[in-house]
């Protein structure tokens, strides 16, 4: 949606990239399993950050890119995503978000910036159900 675009990797895998906040780019699933109760489940999330800050820059110190993942269209969690390597080809896989999820394949989940461009999103996939609640 908005700016974001898909990019070839070099061993052919396809990265989302142009992530940026206030809806001028991000990418959203749609029928995310989230289990048979409703509650925490760990997310999966392979991306691509190779942004290195110099000097007095922000975030220089963590070099990491921050975004908000909207479930459902309703509740919001901030998650910084580090550095994942010295080229935009190097993918950090297997960085794990819990978030709060309905019972079944009825889940959206939209990736943003928070506050200027995310990372690229290789994918996501469910990990497991970490608290069910009733």
């Amino acid at each position: 949606m908005g700016k974001a675009r898909f990019r070839i990797l070099n061993n052919n895998k396809k990265a989302i990239g142009n992530i940026e906040s206030k809806g001028w780019g991000g990418v959203r699933w749609v029928d995310v399993q989230g289990g048979d109760k409703k509650g925490d489940v760990l997310i999966s999330i392979d991306y691509i950050n190779a942004e290195i800050s110099y000097g007095n820059v922000r975030h220089s110190s963590s070099n990491s890119r921050n975004a908000v993942i909207t479930v459902n269209d309703n509740e919001k969690v901030i998650v910084n995503f580090p550095i994942s390597g010295q080229t935009w080809e190097d993918v950090y896989e297997g960085f794990l978000v819990t978030l709060p999820l309905e019972a079944g394949e009825v889940n959206k989940i939209l990736i943003e910036g928070l506050d200027g461009p995310g990372p690229d999103i290789v994918s996501i996939g469910v990990e497991q159900i970490v608290n069910p609640t009733t």
